[in-house]
């Protein structure tokens, strides 16, 4: 996914651009920004751009592809194994139904609790990697 932006500032070989908020953009929070029109983020500035620069960008699509299934599809099957394995359990050692159904439910809130606390881990660890970074790929005249 291509993108175009201004060059706010520069800090090494990252540059910190400006772009306008697209539908695409979602909340996949790569921008740094509010709900405004515009973001901020920071891509690996291999073309030598300067403050002042109009640029384009590209975003790995692939990537934007697995995270998005690493932050919504995978917890939902997170959430429906840990119900049924909490609610299997239950069904073993209980013979209260009310204990099936408060056992599934908290067993399938513990595991997305978990699941987001790794999430922000992968997060913390990753984030400043430049293969999980949007790149500047031509300055626009």
């Amino acid at each position: 996914m291509n993108e175009q932006g201004k060059v706010i500032r520069t800090e090494g070989n990252i540059a910190v651009v400006e772009i306008e908020k697209s539908v695409a953009c979602g909340y996949c929070h790569a921008c740094e920004g509010s709900a405004e029109s515009k973001n901020t983020l920071k891509a690996v500035n291999d073309i030598g751009a300067k403050k002042g620069d109009k640029v384009q960008l590209t975003v790995s699509e692939s990537r934007m592809v697995f995270l998005a299934f690493l932050l919504y599809i995978l917890p939902l099957f997170v959430f429906v194994l840990a119900y049924l394995i909490g609610d299997g359990l239950a069904r073993k050692f209980s013979v209260n139904t009310d204990v099936y159904i408060l056992s599934g439910t908290a067993t399938a809130g513990l595991s997305l609790l978990f699941y987001y606390l790794g999430m922000r881990g992968y997060d913390r660890r990753y984030k400043d990697r430049f293969d999980h970074k949007p790149r500047l790929i031509q300055i626009i005249k």
